[in-house]
């Protein structure tokens, strides 16, 4: 239910954006994809550049989407929530995340590392929360 709502409430329309069959995340998946989108996301909300902050953040989405928890490298999705809580992100960035790790947090809490995160980050515990409320709807 919450992966639905994940899969849904995220998406765009970017056609107006994007030449036809032009959008396409790829298959590889991996840190540097995932904070690429996110730091050109940055970028663009830091610029005022909103079809970029659209088009990366849908980029983002989709490369979420895409992954397979757990065959997904983890360590890649907890590098992704560092940099969303140690840096000065928009807040819309850190709520695709928190959702996106809501959906999966019963394997992502088996890593120390991102156990040690939502130690650190009392505003990422705080999200996390509020998200994980929605499941019990």
């Amino acid at each position: 239910m919450l992966w639905d709502d994940f899969e849904r409430s995220w998406r765009m329309d970017l056609s107006v954006f994007t030449k036809k069959d032009t959008f396409d995340t790829g298959s590889g998946l991996g840190v540097n994809t995932l904070i690429h989108h996110g730091r050109v996301y940055v970028l663009a909300d830091r610029y005022g550049i909103g079809r970029l902050m659209d088009v990366s953040l849908q980029k983002l989405h989709q490369a979420l989407v895409k992954s397979k928890v757990p065959e997904t490298n983890l360590n890649d999705i907890v590098a992704m929530v560092r940099f969303c809580y140690a840096e000065l992100v928009p807040e819309r960035l850190r709520r695709l995340v928190v959702h996106y790790i809501s959906c999966n947090l019963e394997t992502l809490w088996k890593i120390k590392e991102f156990q040690e995160l939502v130690e650190d980050y009392g505003n990422l515990a705080r999200a996390l929360v509020g998200s994980m409320l929605l499941r019990l709807d």
